[in-house]
């Protein structure tokens, strides 16, 4: 062993013990790294350059743009509201729809996004089932981590390891080369949580304990809204056709009140927040607020010609992404009191339609917009969540009682959702084809995306989480330095002679434990950096194809299950479920292995020696 491989291992393990510590922060210790192995003489700086180049890390940064656009257009809240309809109270029926759906977003997205979106998703319906958040926050996290190993672009360490292939002179992965692997071990992994999460403990229905904000769940409670919502299409011959809001009648009527009015263009559906100067439209769809009895809608639909769309959801909660509510109280020396909510102007004013009013703890019932204000009182506005942001400025005549929870995920772009899906499409296309390098496929998806108003060029380029890029690119130059002062080829002897002459598989489970073994301590994004080269060293001294202990390595860095150091998935879900390590342990270390039977019998059968 050199005295230039002895330094290099040095640096490691002090950057490993760094991460574990989070002290001094991640990305400064990358960059400590990447600094210090050429003034240690050990690789030149222009190979440390050479990260910042590397199509990975290109294709890494441009995910997170896309990542963002979709989280902005409510794709990923469309989809969990859809679980929370279709699971009918089922909890396993529940886990299945979770595990499936995040992995399938999941493979698209960053998973560290996915799980973000997630998180608040499922502890409403948590909440909603009386299911502890602990049966679901587990199976929750090891989807998105699956996700991982659903196509090329899912995580860092399937680009990474593609990167070097081709840095080494091989041609790359194809766009779903891992997929096959990934729906096994997602099949696999469903089943296994429905065994596991008995073991998984946890009060039952404590998600409402930990969060000291309210959902909309608790408004519609509070508030008695359940069967209150009706949504309408407006039919040609409908006599509200080019009528403004003004001029209807249909509050005084039938006391229904339009929250919102749903308009549809071409391939673009936009929310509109009605005033009362808007237009009534054909084929526009109603969302309305019933304060009068429910049968009072039948009736309103036959003298109006209008087409009654069933809900299978609560009130609005298809629209959740895009709707929200706000709690404000009056306060004292208002010029809001002694007067209604319609002399108030709150939806020409503010853009928000009241629905509930509180007086004295107890929701008044009946006519509530005709009902004079006093102080103290607490009205329910409901509306876009952009209105709801622009109403956080607004403190002269009251101030914000209560956001929900849902705020923090909103979409910010919801009608934006088809043009979205057609800029993936465009990309995985683009990449299936194999036309274009898969970086410059990416590059399209994220200037449609741009060009679309999926999300904006500022919003672009902060959605790009730096920190992790930084730690990518200060960590790429420890794979040359190993490989250039023996390190690699070291321990790629050590492999082969040891299990070699059990076979090409025995090898691969040797990788794939190292890989996994090393997981425990460090991300595995830096852990693919340093097993990358490891997988192909392994494969150049067996006269093997890269390929299958390539896709090893990959799969081996996504099998993230045993420590919530492993993954920034599980350190997301931890608090939540009120897991414990050992609970992390104890439910990932069987699966692990699982994982590791799955690669070493189907990689070989997909990619032959």
């Amino acid at each position: 062993m050199n005295s230039q491989l002895i330094i290099t291992l040095i640096l490691l393990v002090l950057c490993a013990i760094a991460f574990m510590r989070n002290k001094p922060r991640s990305d400064i210790v990358a960059i400590c790294a990447f600094l210090l192995l050429p003034a240690f003489g050990i690789i030149e700086f222009d190979d440390c350059l050479k990260s910042f180049s590397d199509s990975s890390v290109i294709i890494i940064a441009l995910m997170f743009v896309i990542s963002a656009a979709i989280t902005r257009t409510g794709i990923s809240y469309k989809v969990g509201n859809w679980i929370a309809r279709k699971s009918r109270g089922s909890e396993s029926r529940l886990v299945v729809l979770l595990m499936l759906s995040t992995a399938i977003i999941g493979s698209c997205m960053s998973t560290t996004a996915v799980i973000a979106i997630f998180i608040p998703i499922t502890l409403r319906v948590a909440q909603r089932m009386k299911i502890s958040p602990s049966k679901l926050m587990m199976p929750l996290g090891f989807a998105a981590i699956i996700s991982g190993m659903a196509t090329l672009v899912a995580t860092s360490p399937n680009l990474i390891m593609n990167g070097l292939l081709i840095r080494e002179g091989y041609d790359g992965f194809r766009f779903f080369d891992i997929t096959p692997i990934g729906i096994i071990v997602l099949i696999c992994g469903t089943a296994y949580m429905f065994y596991a999460r008995r073991f998984l403990g946890g009060e039952k229905n404590d998600s409402k304990k930990r969060h000291s904000r309210r959902t909309l769940s608790d408004f519609i409670r509070d508030y008695g809204l359940h069967e209150r919502q009706k949504i309408f299409i407006v039919d040609e011959n409908c006599p509200l056709v080019g009528m403004t809001l003004n001029e209807l009648k249909i509050y005084t009527e039938y006391g229904a009140n339009i929250v919102c009015i749903e308009r549809r263009r071409r391939m673009e559906r936009r929310l509109i927040e009605p005033t009362a100067s808007t237009r009534i439209y054909p084929c526009d769809i109603l969302l309305i607020d019933l304060s009068k009895d429910i049968s009072v809608a039948n009736q309103m639909a036959q003298d109006l010609n209008l087409n009654e769309v069933s809900l299978d959801s609560g009130y609005f909660e298809d629209y959740s992404a895009e709707v929200g509510m706000v709690e404000i109280t009056i306060l004292p020396g208002s010029s809001l009191i002694s007067k209604t909510i319609i002399d108030s102007h709150f939806r020409t004013v503010h853009r928000l339609n009241a629905v509930g009013l509180r007086r004295n703890a107890e929701a008044l019932q009946g006519d509530i917009l005709a009902t004079p204000l006093k102080v103290g009182d607490i009205i329910l506005l409901i509306g876009s969540w952009k209105s709801v942001r622009l109403l956080k400025d607004e403190h002269k005549d009251f101030i914000i009682l209560n956001i929900p929870v849902e705020y923090d995920t909103a979409a910010a772009a919801p009608g934006k959702a088809p043009y979205a899906l057609f800029s993936l499409g465009v990309m995985i296309a683009l990449m299936i084809i194999d036309s274009v390098p898969n970086a410059f496929a990416v590059f399209i998806a994220c200037m449609l995306m741009i060009i679309f108003k999926c999300i904006d060029i500022e919003k672009a380029y902060s959605s790009i989480y730096w920190p992790a890029l930084m730690v990518i690119i200060g960590m790429m130059p420890f794979a040359i330095a190993l490989e250039r002062t023996g390190g690699i080829a070291m321990v790629a002897n050590f492999l082969v002679d040891t299990l070699g002459g059990y076979g090409p598989r025995f090898v691969m489970a040797g990788l794939f434990l190292i890989t996994v073994s090393i997981g425990l301590f460090l991300a595995n994004t830096v852990t693919a950096i340093l097993m990358a080269p490891l997988a192909i060293t392994s494969a150049v001294a067996m006269n093997a194809s890269p390929y299958p202990f390539a896709m090893t390595v990959a799969i081996a860095c996504s099998t993230a299950f045993m420590t919530p150091l492993s993954s920034p998935v599980n350190m997301l879900v931890l608090g939540p479920g009120r897991y414990k390590f050992s609970d992390f342990f104890k439910i990932g270390m069987p699966f692990s292995i699982i994982v590791m039977l799955i690669s070493i019998i189907v990689i070989p059968w997909l990619f032959p020696f």
